[in-house]
This record gives C-alpha cells, sequence and structure tokens, in this order.
C-alpha cells in the first residue's frame, strides 16, 4: 500500500473513533440509531394512516358503484347505448298481425319461397319480384321479410311454421 492510501484509511478510522465517542452535546452512535429509529416509526405511522385512507377511499367508491347498480336496477334505467333487441317470440307477434302488400304475390310455405327465390332481383336493402318492390318489414302470404343485408343474406320469418331462415344472396 502507498503512503495515500494508508492516509485516507487512518483519516476514515478517526473519523469512525469520533463518531462512536461522540461529543458532550450528542452521544455519537446512539444518537445516529436514536434519528434512524424515529424515521422508521414515523414512516411506519406514515404507511398505516396511507394503508387507512387508500382503504377508506376504495370503500367509498364499491358503495357508489353498488348504489348506482342498485339504482339502474330498481328504476328501471338503461344507458342510453343499450338498443331494445327483439327476441324470436317477441318478432312472431308482429308478424301474425301483420297484413299482406299484395295478395296475388303470396308464399304459403318456406319452400315455395326458396324456390322463387332465384327470380328476384336485389337492390340495396330491397328486392324485385314480378315488378313490385318489397323491403325489409313486407309480409307475402305466411312469409315476413325480417332483413335484408345487401349482397349478402335475407332472413325471413316462416309464420305458418313459426321460425327464421336465412337464404344466402348470390351475386349475379
Amino acid at each position: 500500500m502507498t503512503q495515500d492510501q494508508l492516509d485516507i484509511i487512518s483519516k476514515d478510522l478517526v473519523n469512525t473513533i469520533k463518531l462512536l465517542k461522540g461529543n458532550p452535546h450528542e452521544s455519537g452512535l446512539l444518537f445516529e440509531l436514536d434519528l434512524i429509529k424515529n424515521e422508521m416509526q414515523i414512516y411506519n405511522s406514515n404507511k398505516t394512516k396511507n394503508n387507512l385512507v387508500k382503504l377508506i377511499l376504495s370503500g367509498v367508491i364499491s358503495f357508489f358503484i353498488g348504489w348506482i347498480s342498485c339504482s339502474i336496477f330498481y328504476l328501471g334505467l338503461t344507458p342510453p347505448i343499450v338498443k331494445e333487441s327483439k327476441t324470436i317470440t317477441q318478432t312472431n307477434i308482429p308478424v301474425q298481425k301483420a297484413q299482406t302488400l299484395n295478395n296475388s304475390i303470396r308464399f304459403e310455405n318456406m319452400e315455395e319461397f326458396e324456390s322463387k327465390f332465384d327470380e328476384f332481383q336485389f337492390i340495396d336493402k330491397t328486392f324485385i319480384y314480378k315488378g313490385q318492390i318489397f323491403k325489409e318489414g313486407d309480409v307475402l302470404g305466411n312469409i315476413k321479410i325480417e332483413y335484408i343485408i345487401p349482397d349478402v343474406h335475407v332472413r325471413i320469418w316462416d309464420i305458418k311454421e313459426g321460425h327464421p331462415f336465412v337464404m344466402v344472396i348470390t351475386n349475379k
């Protein structure tokens, strides 16, 4: 070891001894340990307070979410983005009450509709058959056109049988 290294080590050693001995106003290492102990107590008490605040906030938020959910349920409110959807049983009721557009064009069952399907000319959400234009919701005898997805398929309801059918639109 060089003399410079020995000098640095001896200075550190002297500082350590002074710290251990302390001075008349402070008790050296014991004073430092007491400061560390106080800091740890303050940290732990703050941590406990913070955990308590987090617990209270999460409880309040959960309470309000539950309150809002129950209020919506009991008052029958629905958010504005939810649209009412119809089930098959709900769509069956208006089908039976609907009037036919033209008595000359009637389909008694699904098989008859399917056999004439190639004669339909589809234009957007309508189709032309024997010079007449039909759209979604029209009733042709025992068949109701529920909806048309252009260039994809047509969903129809067989009133007599009481169930839906989907016919694929083929590109001609």
